[in-house]
């Protein structure tokens, strides 16, 4: 076990640097974080808890199932991840855009019932979209062999702990910098603009995962 602390400061670092790609989380996150901070700390939460549930699940996978390829090639398993990750995608992706059409000429929720509200769907959206992604999926299977590998079974149970730190530090401080004054004042300025190119992004995002599900049948 005298290799587990260098493997486990390899699979962090690169989590981390993954999780800073932009990508559908970034998305969820930094939308929610325009509606109010705790909104946006709620999404952020939900995204780390994803995302801990997914590599705990591999985990668990890896330690107790068998015949599972630590390549990061599930099968038809992988396919099933990639199909509910683009549904969550255009639906997110869709929901959005249709707030944008029916928000015109409309007034909104008072801010104490949309942080009721949206604080509770912020996390589930959030948890969904970090739970269901299968390149994180690929990645935790990937990592998770090779760290067993480098510093034994045993230390991938550090793994999760790991994982919500990276992802509640980085996403925690992306919901605070999205929540400030000056980026919710520029968010208000131009709020349709603004869901109008999220809600396309992440729809665009679910279609190209249903492509790629159905070059691989």
């Amino acid at each position: 076990m005298s290799d587990a602390p260098p493997a486990l400061m390899v699979f962090a670092g690169t989590y981390a640097a993954m999780v800073l790609v932009p990508g559908a989380n970034f998305l969820v996150v930094s939308r929610a974080s325009l509606a109010g901070r705790p909104i946006g700390l709620a999404a952020a939460l939900g995204v780390s808890a994803g995302a801990t549930a997914n590599v705990t699940a591999v985990v668990i996978g890896l330690l107790f199932l068998s015949g599972v390829n630590p390549s990061g090639d599930l099968g038809w398993l992988q396919l099933a991840f990639c199909l509910l990750y683009a549904v969550l995608l255009l639906r997110a992706g869709i929901s959005c855009l249709l707030e944008v059409w029916m928000s015109r000429g409309h007034v909104g929720l008072t801010p104490q019932a949309v942080v009721q509200r949206t604080g509770r769907e912020a996390f589930r959206l959030g948890f969904l979209t970090a739970a269901t992604n299968p390149m994180s999926l690929s990645f935790f299977l990937a990592s998770g062999g090779l760290l067993a590998a480098a510093a034994g079974r045993e230390a991938m149970f550090a793994s999760p702990v790991l994982v919500f730190s990276v992802a509640a530090g980085w996403f925690g401080i992306l919901a605070l910098l999205f929540s400030a004054p000056p980026a919710r004042r520029l968010y208000l300025k131009m709020r349709l603009a603004a869901d109008t190119c999220i809600g396309g992004l992440l729809a665009v995002a679910g279609v190209l995962v249903l492509l790629r599900v159905f070059s691989r049948l």
